[in-house]
């Protein structure tokens, strides 16, 4: 089959479907990398793709728009008159902004892959079928959302999540996330585009633009609370995906896609880091309160934020499936600043002022709230917390992304050489879901480039420990309802514990101290519990409200919740070494050390 071609002349000649060709004309390519723009239908296209070829037409990189739904009308044909073969050779070409795409199949992974960028606009689904809803009258919910219209909508935005699960380099917009003025909205498009744009050419866009007006949806007073609580649950793996708040009571099916949510959270919003549990509340309970405290929060404005695992900070592990490089190093701009994130040559977040040892060597491990993602590192508590501790020597094992399961498997391999006198294991609440290897989790994590297999942790016959790996990534299980083989909270609490208490035995066995610190939340009952029973202290340094967060930019943890951690953690290592808790008094579930407890002086 004869493929598409460029002329010196830039005339692209497609084949027809129906026999014979058809030539396009287009500008001479730019200087960087094609990328493509995805709309969902109603999601602000009218006022925001002509912004975009504005912003990409005074970039100084240049990267002229492609058009070619519009150039392919001019000549009297559509998408479906040009085989894919040509329409797939045209959008690799290099060079273009393609845009509106209308056919997902048309752009395959191979161009992800290769490091291509793919801008989607996305907006809440109940909007669209609130519109949609118009002219039904009074046709019941339950046979409205079986309509065509509604089935449609909820097809797109399954087809537009699994064309993101798919892939590393997507950058998912919500029409909700772009309202405001306009010369706020162009220099937010022109920052999550990465384009390089001076102050005045973006104040000029937006002086020539209308800017957006905030959506407001009739979706809530088009529909009653029953209606409402239907249409949660239609669309709840689409909104978890994308981020958006069911309006009643979690339904069933969004808590199961609640690592997906807990991802876009931590994309856009991640307000989830603003929300305490109480320590009495039921199992699952914590999960379903934070999702109503999220309710409550207001709409992020601003810029996109971007994802909680820098790839090019990570690379394959055989044993963890991917750790920190050494060495690496990446940016992101966080409120105003430039924030470095880097790893140190043992692998490790570096810690400010860390000697080579100390008299007492305490040891982190975590996830991105540990290793301080939207901050930098001589701000993280590790940091503080050897400002506090200077005769100490405390080392930040941090990874983005990681579950508790991955945590023990550093943890064994550190202590091959030597154990701290103290280590804990910082938690938050989607751990939990990562310990078991959640669906959810698993179809998260395959945007990713890594290749091997996932440590997942679950209980053998008898109860005991044991580890199991699942081949990553796994596209056969890629939109498939896996929901009947779910794990319940209670046997997830089990083996949470259980991996907590390995650890515990690990290094206790060392002659260490163990103790686990909440910085998000709370555990579950059961959990608490479980750890009660095993002697394995908590530490509860968990922050509420926004001021604890780097929000707008992103909802990770900022410099004062992590001084709060590291305030908490120092009072707790500091009564314990002064004897006024000994072992016995903090086995169980150790008090919690508020900030304005007397504090001793470091050694």
């Amino acid at each position: 089959m004869k493929q598409a071609h460029v002329s010196a002349s830039h005339k692209i000649t497609l084949e027809r479907v129906s026999g014979g060709h058809a030539n396009l004309e287009l500008e001479p390519p730019g200087e960087v990398p094609s990328s493509y723009f995805v709309f969902m239908r109603g999601a602000g296209v009218q006022c925001l793709w002509p912004l975009v070829g504005k912003l990409l037409e005074v970039a100084r990189q240049r990267q002229p728009i492609c058009n070619y739904v519009n150039e392919l009308r001019k000549i009297g044909l559509s998408q479906a008159d040009v085989t894919d073969a040509s329409l797939r050779e045209l959008l690799s070409r290099e060079g273009y902004a393609f845009g509106i795409v209308g056919k997902l199949a048309s752009l395959p992974v191979e161009l992800d892959q290769m490091g291509r960028k793919t801008f989607m606009f996305v907006r809440d689904p109940r909007a669209s079928v609130a519109e949609l809803a118009g002219g039904t009258g009074a046709v019941p919910i339950g046979e409205f959302v079986q309509s065509p219209e509604v089935v449609g909508v909820h097809r797109e935005c399954q087809r537009l999540a699994s064309f993101c699960r798919k892939r590393r380099h997507v950058k998912v917009v919500r029409l909700e996330d772009l309202s405001g003025d306009r010369t706020r909205l162009a220099s937010a498009l022109a920052e999550m585009l990465g384009l390089r744009i001076s102050s005045a050419a973006i104040l000029r866009v937006a002086a020539s633009t209308t800017g957006i007006a905030a959506p407001k949806s009739s979706y809530l007073e088009r529909f009653d609370r029953a209606s409402r609580a239907v249409l949660d649950e239609t669309f709840a793996d689409a909104l978890a995906f994308f981020g958006y708040l069911p309006e009643e009571a979690p339904s069933p099916n969004f808590l199961e896609h609640w690592s997906e949510f807990q991802r876009a959270m931590l994309e856009r919003l991640s307000a989830a880091g603003t929300t305490s549990a109480p320590a009495e509340q039921e199992p699952g309970n914590a999960v379903r309160q934070s999702a109503v405290n999220l309710a409550m929060r207001p709409t992020f404005q601003g810029r996109a934020p971007t994802t909680e695992i820098r790839h090019s900070l990570v690379e394959n592990d055989p044993e963890l499936l991917w750790r920190l490089k050494r060495n690496g190093q990446d940016e992101k701009i966080v409120l105003g600043r430039r924030v470095t994130m880097e790893v140190d040559h043992y692998g490790c977040r570096p810690v400010l002022g860390q000697p080579i040892s100390g008299e007492k060597t305490l040891a982190a491990y975590g996830c991105s709230f540990t290793y301080g993602m939207a901050i930098p590192y001589e701000e993280t508590f590790c940091s503080v917390l050897q400002s506090m501790l200077p005769r100490w020597r405390v080392e930040n094992y941090g990874t983005s992304g990681y579950s508790t399961v991955q945590n023990l498997i550093q943890l064994r391999r550190n202590s091959r050489w030597s154990t701290p006198d103290y280590v804990t294991f910082c938690y938050i609440p989607g751990h939990r879901w990562r310990n078991v290897g959640e669906i959810s989790v698993m179809r998260n994590i395959m945007a990713g480039p890594y290749q091997g297999l996932l440590p997942r942790a679950a209980l053998a016959s008898d109860g005991s420990l044991v580890f199991r790996y699942v081949k990553h990534p796994r596209w056969d299980l890629d939109g498939l309802d896996l929901s009947d083989f779910k794990n319940d909270d209670y046997y997830i609490d089990l083996v949470t514990a259980a991996v907590f208490q390995r650890a515990f035995e690990i290094v206790k066995q060392s002659g260490g101290h163990f103790f686990a610190t909440t910085l998000l939340g709370g555990f579950p009952p059961v959990l608490r519990r479980r750890l009660s029973d095993a002697g394995i202290p908590i530490l509860n340094a968990s922050v509420q409200g926004e001021e604890f967060t780097c929000l707008p930019d992103d909802g990770h943890p900022n410099a004062r919740a992590n001084r709060v951690y590291a305030e908490r953690i120092r009072d707790y290592v500091m009564a314990r070494e002064a004897g006024r808790a000994g072992e016995e008094g903090m086995s169980g579930v150790a008090a919690v050390v508020t900030p304005s407890a007397a504090r001793p002086t470091s050694p």
